[in-house]
C-alpha cells in the first residue's frame, strides 16, 4: 500500500480520514496505528524525547483502557521492582543507620506489573504491553521480555502508508476529537490526566501563595525592624540636639543650625511613625484575614 500523499501537508482531520478509508472500522484504523506507532517510537531515545514518548504512551493506555471488550486473553508479563529513591537500595537512612522508612529497609522500590493485553480486532489480533491490569487474567504468564515491540521487518515498514511523525499527527488529532483529550500548553492529557493536572495546579498554586504570604510577612517584619531602628537613632538624635539647644546662645548661627536639624529630625520621626502605624495595621488585618475573622 503506497504512502499517503503530501501527508505533512493535510489538516489532521483530513489525515486521518486518509489513514481510516481502507479500514473496516475507526477501532481497527486506530488499533493499526497504535501497532505501528508502538514499534517505531521506540526507535526515538527516551531521554531526549520523553514528551513524544509520554503522550504516545497516555494514547496507548487510553485505547487499551477502552476496548477491554475486545480482549480474547490477558496475562502477567513480569513484575518490576527497582532501587528505592530515598535510601539508593542500601536499604538503611545512612550507614548504620535505622532501616529506611520508605522501603523498610527491603532496598527497593514498590512493585509494578506490567500486563498484556491480546485483542481481536475485525479479524486482526493485536498484542500491547501495559501496566494497565486486564479486565481477564489468564493464569497463563506472558512473554517476560527486556524489549516489547519487536522492530518492523521491512516488508512491514514498506507497507506503512505513514511514518513515525504523521501517525503521532493522526493519533493526536483522534486522541482529541473521540476522546475528549486537552492539550495544554503543548501538553496533551487523558481526561483523567487532566482532572489529576488540574489538581496539581491548584496544589503548586496554593503551595506558591502559602510561600507568597510569608514571604510578605517576613517582608513587613524586616520592614518594621528597619523602621524601629531607625526611629530609635532619630529619637535619640533628638535629644541630643534638644540638650545642645539649652547650652546655645539665643541666635547664633550655631543655634539656628541646630533648630533646623531638630525639625527634621522631627520630622522624619513623624514618617516613620506613620509608616510603623501602617505596617503594623496591614499586618493585623492579613492575620485577622488569615484566621477568619477579618470584619469581626
Amino acid at each position: 500500500m503506497a504512502e499517503i500523499e503530501n501527508w505533512s501537508r493535510l489538516e489532521p482531520a483530513a489525515l486521518w480520514q486518509a489513514w481510516r478509508e481502507p479500514f473496516v472500522s475507526d477501532t481497527s484504523a486506530i488499533a493499526h496505528a497504535i501497532w505501528a506507532t508502538n514499534k517505531l517510537i521506540k526507535e526515538l531515545p527516551r531521554k531526549h524525547h520523553w514528551q513524544i514518548h509520554n503522550e504516545f504512551y497516555s494514547i496507548k493506555d487510553y485505547f487499551i483502557e477502552s476496548q477491554q471488550h475486545h480482549l480474547v486473553e490477558g496475562r502477567i508479563a513480569r513484575i518490576e521492582t527497582g532501587r528505592c529513591g530515598i535510601c539508593n537500595g542500601d536499604g538503611a537512612e545512612w550507614e548504620g543507620g535505622p532501616s529506611c522508612g520508605v522501603c523498610n529497609g527491603s532496598g527497593e522500590a514498590a512493585s509494578s506489573t506490567l500486563y498484556q493485553h491480546d485483542f481481536v480486532i475485525d479479524g486482526q489480533r493485536y498484542s500491547f504491553h501495559s501496566y494497565y491490569p486486564p479486565q481477564q487474567l489468564s493464569d497463563e504468564p506472558g512473554e517476560n521480555l527486556q524489549r516489547y515491540g519487536k522492530p518492523l521487518t521491512s516488508e512491514e515498514r514498506q507497507a506503512l502508508r505513514l511514518p513515525r511523525k504523521g501517525l503521532l499527527k493522526l493519533l493526536r488529532h483522534v486522541a482529541m476529537d473521540q476522546w475528549s483529550f486537552v492539550s495544554d500548553n503543548g501538553v496533551l492529557y487523558s481526561p483523567k490526566g487532566y482532572v489529576t493536572h488540574q489538581q496539581e495546579l491548584k496544589e503548586i498554586s496554593f503551595q506558591q501563595a502559602i510561600e507568597t504570604e510569608y514571604e510578605r510577612q517576613e517582608s513587613g517584619h524586616v520592614a518594621c525592624q528597619k523602621s524601629r531602628t531607625r526611629l530609635a537613632f532619630l529619637e535619640a538624635k533628638r535629644v541630643r540636639l534638644q540638650q545642645a539647644l539649652k547650652r546655645q546662645q539665643p541666635g547664633s548661627a550655631r543655634r539656628k543650625k541646630t533648630e533646623d536639624d531638630l525639625r527634621k529630625a522631627e520630622s522624619r520621626i513623624a514618617e516613620i511613625q506613620h509608616q510603623l502605624r501602617s505596617i503594623e495595621a496591614n499586618q493585623a488585618r492579613r492575620a485577622a484575614k488569615k484566621n477568619g475573622n477579618e470584619g469581626h
